[in-house]
């Protein structure tokens, strides 16, 4: 497995990978993601803990017996006893001992669902600065071409040095950029391969996970690995407490046998211990207010969630229809633009009109890349939030 594993990672580093395969590929081999499913699988252990008997008991000792005529001889008794559960604390206990695997699943979901939401968060910073970095050598681009036009006007004496200085400085600022969003990326992709585990570079496609059109159900409706640790606590301490509220939960086994001098005694019988002075009051009560507690906390965290969700939703609306307008105005000011380029050349617009279209173009295209950013960082806590990540 471990050589097929090998296999796929070495496949996915030979081309740019999709960002599924690269996840895939993580939870599988993270070493973080590792420990998690070691510590789902301590459950059956735990649960053998909880369930197996006790030892039982073997006593054996030597009598001496002395008569008058100081004749001495010898007797032993051995006993063996064991202790066993009643039928309710067996039952109670199965289902305390269930409770365990419960939690272990969903602890391990919860933190699988977390781990996600980090790791996406993540590559979607990386794919912010990869795009922001593409916007930077468009705006490069488009002084670079202004520049060509300046100078063929200044070759052509139709302006003066300053303009073409003015046109190039606008170039160099840009190209200047460059450098700093470079060093950004660099920064956030080893972000993202640092809790991947991963020692070996990926190349990935710099694509952002969601579309802006992507179809959320517009339903608050909850069922996330946070809620779900939360109800398997509030399980784990009902059972305990029901345990705990069982009066008699043993009752001992034994047998002896006994070898004096002139009989030997077999003897059968059993044991309890009277629930007089220690009935595990306290024990139940401090399971029952734990387990109260691990309810309300639920209560609280699926209003709170509830409410974000509902929140998530609206603004994903919102931003839906904002990208649909800044795609309309990006359109205009091109067509702009285009027109502002052509009258330079016959000396029909200025150059301070064509800056101030250019910077205004470069300003809507990276509000459409903040509306992608803000529309992914949103689905991907909404996933989170419908326990579509666990």
């Amino acid at each position: 497995m471990k050589y097929l594993m090998t296999i796929f990672l070495c496949t996915i580093s030979s081309f740019a990978a999709s960002y599924m395969e690269f996840e895939k590929s993580v939870i599988q081999n993270a070493p973080l993601m590792k420990v998690y499913r070691l510590e789902k699988s301590t459950s059956k252990l735990k649960e053998r803990i909880a369930l197996r008997y006790d030892n039982p008991s073997f006593e054996w000792e030597i009598n001496n017996f002395s008569s008058d005529n100081s004749k001495n001889d010898n007797g032993f008794k051995s006993a063996i006893s064991q202790p066993i559960r009643t039928f309710g604390y067996e039952k109670s206990l199965k289902e305390y001992a269930n409770t365990l695997n419960l939690l272990a699943k969903k602890g391990y979901e919860k933190n699988r669902a977390k781990f996600l939401v980090e790791l996406r968060r993540y590559f979607t910073e990386y794919v912010k600065a990869v795009h922001t970095k593409a916007l930077l050598k468009e705006e490069i681009a488009l002084y670079k071409r202004l520049e060509s036009i300046a100078k063929t006007r200044f070759e052509n004496g139709a302006i003066s040095r300053t303009k073409l200085m003015q046109a190039s400085l606008q170039r160099v600022s840009a190209e200047t950029k460059l450098f700093e969003i470079e060093r950004e990326i660099d920064a956030r992709y080893y972000d993202l391969m640092s809790i991947t585990g991963v020692k070996k570079s990926i190349p990935l496609d710099a694509n952002f996970i969601y579309p802006v059109n992507y179809v959320t159900i517009n339903d608050v409706n909850l069922q996330n690995a946070e809620l779900d640790a939360l109800e398997a606590v509030q399980k784990q301490y009902e059972a305990e407490a029901k345990m705990q509220n069982r009066k008699l939960k043993t009752y001992r086994l034994f047998t002896t046998y006994e070898d004096d001098i002139d009989q030997s005694i077999v003897t059968f019988g059993a044991g309890i211990d009277l629930p007089l002075f220690n009935q595990n009051r306290e024990e139940y009560q401090l399971a029952k207010i734990k387990a109260q507690k691990a309810y309300l906390k639920k209560v609280q965290l699926k209003n709170s969630q509830q409410k974000r969700l509902k929140s998530l939703i609206d603004q994903l609306l919102i931003l839906k229809k904002e990208y649909m307008a800044l795609k309309k105005r990006a359109l205009k000011e091109q067509e702009l633009l285009t027109l502002f380029e052509e009258g330079y050349r016959t000396a029909q617009s200025s150059l301070i009109d064509i800056i101030q279209t250019q910077r205004s173009l470069i300003g809507t295209k990276r509000k459409l890349l903040e509306t992608e950013y803000l529309t992914n960082l949103y689905h991907i806590e909404i996933d989170y939030l419908k326990g579509r990540l666990k």
